[in-house]
């Protein structure tokens, strides 16, 4: 009889999981505990919904428990450790040991024929662009280093090109260095604008190079000829030089690589052997790396305060890679590869981790991964299992970096499925949400008294919210009181007039934890992106805590691939609980006083990108009436670097 029990709370546990709903998934599981202790399955499916529940200390006991009893469980061994990592706080900073991990020689037929790369730059859904100015073209390739367009410059041709960079909008920009010009193009490739004609005078080039964009639009770009940076608008107007002869301050001599922060212009000059520091009016900082640095020529933007510098002596018998922290005034070499190449002009991180690196005069592309323990591993989790219309089987894959960023623009080539040990030789492969598609939005706002004297603002804020939702958004309006509730969802038509809904009293009595634990919960059954957008005055202290702690609700999101974002209508200073939360689930800040305020706000909700995958397919198992147990696992593989999970579940009863 208790097995019969066991097995029967069991399937519901599972089936339960599957569907998102993990606190009756831990209820039936810890049931089935209680008839039969002894059965590990059932607790390690136990640990998963402890995992998924936001839980992980005790999650991750279970496992740990499983582990001492069993030691082959090669999976949740590495498991463990992906976890372990990701809490112990590690980061990036460490290992930082990176070696080529593959070639891609340009002089070879069996991949694609080009000449002299001058610059790699990577597109965060997954792309990057080659420029070979040696071949005058652009090649567009996938993650998979797979050829997806070659761009020649039409009828007239690029003459030799140097960098490319593509705009928010999908414009792509491109350096001609003989021509003497940049290039506008459309996304396909097509020129639509040229400007910066050749000549010394203001706006004109000899040899343009390297080109950044600033947030505001602004393109800079290294008139090497001319020994300048010129700064142009998006439509190629002319606005200012800096670091030009007779500079005050500075002047360059041989200007190459840029980056531009919010605030500064960052320039490296091959030839005195530094990095040089100009404020947006083309004003000298400062400059850094006399002594240190060999001949600095292509830098990219990594975040922070951080920039990767290709660092190659003038004729290539040195080449390094260096990474920047222009806080610290401190470079830390990422790897030295004067053995390995000849001479390297760019580099540039993938939105994956890897890094890209093009070799000038050996005409090869070169990948470079960091190869240190798991920093080499793919984290793969079937995260749900869609049985409903058996045998037609959905599995929703997860697939991120050791740290927990998405893995982009993977296609159906970098997945594997089996079913009881049997390749599915034939799946349907779905990507995950992109950039601007439907989203699931809780809005939470704060039940407080002093929130509740900006009626109006908090009116203003929901109503731009709503005139800005897409045809499948779905947002959910939830109350932060005592105990938080569900005012209304757009999906019911009952978000017309948001501001009416909030005409309660305010009280100084709010439960922060309950609101959001709410939030997430109603956001993850649905397979869109989840947002949550917290409306504060911007201050969240213990008293506002009932049921759940800090850690718990940001593993809580971030085990669930909720983004957590702040409208605060204070000060942005928000207190320590609300900016943890933020930037452990990759969310943002908004003053509802920012001069864009909520204009957009929307759109600006929609900067993260999903890591979850769908694979469809057809079962050839026996059902077994819905009380089989149908094992399944999936593998993912980006070159180097792979990572595997296993799953179970029941088909419908019958």
């Amino acid at each position: 009889m208790d097995n019969v029990e066991a097995e029967f709370n069991f399937r519901l546990g599972l089936r339960s999981y599957h569907m998102g709903n993990y606190n009756s998934a831990i209820l039936y599981f810890e049931k089935a505990l209680s008839f039969k202790p002894e059965i590990a399955l059932q607790r390690y499916w136990l640990a998963q919904a402890l995992y998924k529940s936001g839980f992980e200390e005790a999650a991750m006991t279970e496992w740990r428990a499983l582990l001492e009893i069993d030691p082959s469980q090669e999976l949740l061994d590495s498991k463990l450790q992906f976890l372990a990592m990701r809490r112990g706080g590690q980061s990036d900073e460490q290992n930082q040991r990176l070696v080529v991990v593959r070639e891609l020689d340009g002089k070879e037929s069996d991949f694609y024929h080009f000449l002299r790369p001058s610059s790699i730059r990577a597109v965060d859904r997954g792309l990057f662009y080659l420029t070979a100015w040696g071949s005058n073209e652009v090649i567009r390739l996938d993650i998979n280093y797979s050829v997806m367009d070659v761009f020649r410059g039409g009828i007239t041709g690029f003459d030799h090109p140097f960098d490319v960079v593509e705009t928010p909008k999908g414009d792509i920009f491109i350096s001609e260095f003989r021509g003497d010009l940049i290039s506008k193009c459309s996304n396909d490739g097509v020129r639509t604008k040229t400007f910066g004609t050749k000549g010394t005078g203001p706006g004109q080039l000899i040899g343009p190079k390297f080109m950044a964009f600033d947030p505001k639009g602004y393109l800079y770009v290294s008139d090497y000829g001319n020994r300048r940076v010129n700064k142009y608008d998006e439509d190629g107007a002319f606005i200012l030089s800096m670091g030009g002869s007779g500079a005050h301050g500075f002047s360059f001599k041989a200007p190459s690589g840029i980056v531009v922060t919010e605030n500064q212009v960052i320039v490296a000059d091959s030839a005195k052997k530094l990095i040089a520091f100009f404020d947006k009016s083309g004003n000298f900082l400062k400059s850094m790396g006399e002594g240190t640095l060999w001949g600095p020529e292509g830098m990219s933007f990594v975040r922070d305060d951080r920039v990767l510098v290709t660092d190659s002596a003038p004729f290539g018998e040195k080449t390094r890679i260096l990474e920047l922290r222009w806080e610290k005034e401190s470079f830390e070499v990422l790897s030295d590869l004067t053995d390995k190449s000849a001479r390297l002009l760019n580099s540039c991180y993938g939105p994956n981790g890897n890094l890209y690196s093009v070799d000038f005069d050996k005409s090869r592309l070169l990948f470079l991964s960091n190869t240190t323990g798991l920093y080499s591993g793919i984290f793969v989790e079937i995260e749900r299992i869609d049985a409903s219309a058996f045998p037609q089987i959905y599995l929703d894959v997860v697939a991120e970096d050791p740290l927990g960023n998405p893995l982009v623009g993977l296609k159906a080539e970098n997945f594997r499925v089996r079913e009881f040990n049997h390749s599915v030789a034939d799946f349907t492969f779905f990507e995950p949400p992109a950039l601007g598609s439907a989203m699931e939005l809780a809005v939470v706002v704060e039940k407080s008294e002093a929130l509740g004297k900006r009626f109006g603002n908090l009116d203003e804020a929901l109503v731009a919210l709503v005139s800005q939702k897409k045809a499948d958004d779905r947002i959910v309006l939830i109350e932060a009181g005592e105990t938080p509730s569900i005012l209304a969802q757009s999906n019911q038509g009952l978000i017309k007039n948001p501001g009416n809904l909030l005409k309660n009293p305010s009280k100084n009595t709010f439960y922060f934890d309950r609101a959001i634990r709410l939030a997430g919960s109603t956001l993850i059954p649905q397979r869109k992106k989840r947002v949550v957008l917290y409306l504060t005055e911007g201050y969240v202290d213990q008293a506002n805590y009932k049921d759940y702690s800090l850690m718990d609700l940001a593993a809580f999101y971030k085990n669930n691939h909720i983004c957590f974002h702040v409208l605060t209508f204070g000060t942005k200073e928000i207190s320590a609980d609300l900016a943890y939360l933020v930037k452990e689930t990759h969310g943002k800040v908004y003053g509802f006083f920012d001069p864009q305020g909520v204009s957009s706000l929307r759109e600006k909700l929609d900067q993260k990108y999903d890591s979850r995958y769908i694979l469809g397919f057809n079962a050839v198992s026996d059902d077994g009436f819905g009380r089989k147990l149908l094992e399944v696992e999936t593998e993912v593989s980006l070159w180097e670097r792979s990572g595997r999970a296993e799953s179970a579940y029941f088909a419908p009863e019958r």
